[in-house]
């Protein structure tokens, strides 16, 4: 499997993976119901698109707790459409094992899911899965929508990827591995859930609500709670006059695989921007990985509002790059750009840009650029 990069969580998660279609229909609801009951979010993507970057950092600006993000880039252009289907429901048990090392306690959810109410993690025991005893045939046993593993189980997980991998890539090789795997281990070491934890048929006190199959896509009362979590965002959105995109400070902004969130003091010349973006009063800060601002975030925008973008930039090029932004806002009329200069004398490379866009523009600057 292609190598990992993102932002690894640093606590308790419920955790999904999909593809970057799976991630647009779905990441959103999904998220946001989560963090409503105060879990922290994990979610992978392989093959991220560039408007799936877009995306989740406005899940992100709107969570109540933290969401964080991986991704691969594998390349899966040999398998049959039904192999892919495979591969995209296996996904995330071979992520699992990651995600576990850096989180200690992961729930790992289908990504149509919906969270309905408070999830205590800490009073399960190391182990957690739905078994489906009345069901005949082998790979329907185990119900794949919500598995729990801790850093004590972590050898659970590892079995689980590691079956995967040895079997052939068929629809339902995921609940066949579960189901074997599951078997083995003593039931003193297992939580049950059943269908007052999950359900199919969105019934009201269920813990978690899971898409099965066409019901994601037909049924009005799990469309309804979907759409509650869409508005939510609209309206944060249409109510906001002033728009920050503020790349993350905490940690590096070019794409260099694996990071986590920092909580150390950031370097002094940080610091610095960090107090300019303290200071600029925004009603919406839409903040991300540098490396992953890219021009759709344009399709995420509203035309009532003011896109405000801070560029950070430091070195000896910084004076000549921004040069050409300056240059850019002439050509396009985006609005004007402030420069602050150095915070001291000894910091004459520091420069912080900050431009005013306009939300039609916001595709050709990102392009213009090169912030791809």
């Amino acid at each position: 499997m292609a190598a990992i990069y993102g932002e690894l969580p640093d606590g308790p998660v419920v955790f999904a993976a999909s593809d970057s279609k799976y991630f647009i229909e779905h990441a959103l609801p999904f998220a946001l119901s989560a963090s409503k009951f105060g879990h922290h979010v994990h979610i992978h993507v392989t093959n991220p698109s560039p408007d799936v970057f877009s995306l989740a950092s406005i899940i992100t600006a709107t969570a109540t707790f933290p969401v964080t993000y991986t991704f691969d880039d594998e390349n899966i252009s040999n398998l049959t459409d039904q192999e892919a289907k495979a591969y995209y429901a296996c996904l995330r048990f071979h992520i699992l094992p990651s995600i576990i090392r850096a989180a200690g306690m992961v729930l790992t959810l289908d990504i149509d899911c919906l969270v309905m109410a408070e999830i205590d993690l800490t009073n399960m025991r190391p182990c957690g899965f739905f078994p489906r005893p009345n069901e005949g045939h082998p790979a329907m046993k185990v119900a794949a929508g919500a598995i729990f593993l801790t850093s004590t189980s972590l050898k659970v997980a590892k079995a689980i990827s590691q079956l995967l991998t040895s079997l052939p890539l068929q629809w339902y090789v995921d609940q066949f591995a579960l189901a074997k795997i599951f078997d083995q281990i003593p039931p003193e070491h297992i939580s049950i859930f059943d269908n007052s934890f999950m359900d199919w048929e969105f019934n009201e006190g269920t813990t978690i609500w899971t898409g099965k199959g066409p019901r994601k896509y037909d049924n009005p009362i799990y469309l309804n709670k979907k759409v509650e979590f869409l508005q939510e965002v609209h309206k944060k959105l249409s109510t906001s006059r002033k728009v920050l995109l503020k790349p993350r400070l905490d940690i590096p902004f070019k794409k260099l695989g694996l990071a986590v969130r920092n909580t150390d003091p950031l370097p002094e010349i940080r610091q610095h921007w960090q107090n300019f973006g303290t200071k600029f009063l925004a009603d919406f800060i839409v903040e991300m990985p540098r490396w992953m601002f890219n021009s759709t975030i344009e399709d995420f925008s509203t035309r009532t509002a003011s896109y405000w973008f801070l560029i950070w930039k430091e070195g000896s090029g910084a004076e000549a790059k921004i040069e050409i932004l300056r240059f850019i806002c002439r050509r396009f009329f985006l609005g004007f750009l402030l420069s602050i200069g150095s915070a001291g004398a000894e910091e004459q490379n520091l420069l912080v840009p900050l431009i005013l866009l306009r939300p039609t523009m916001i595709r050709r600057l990102m392009s213009f650029i090169n912030m791809r």
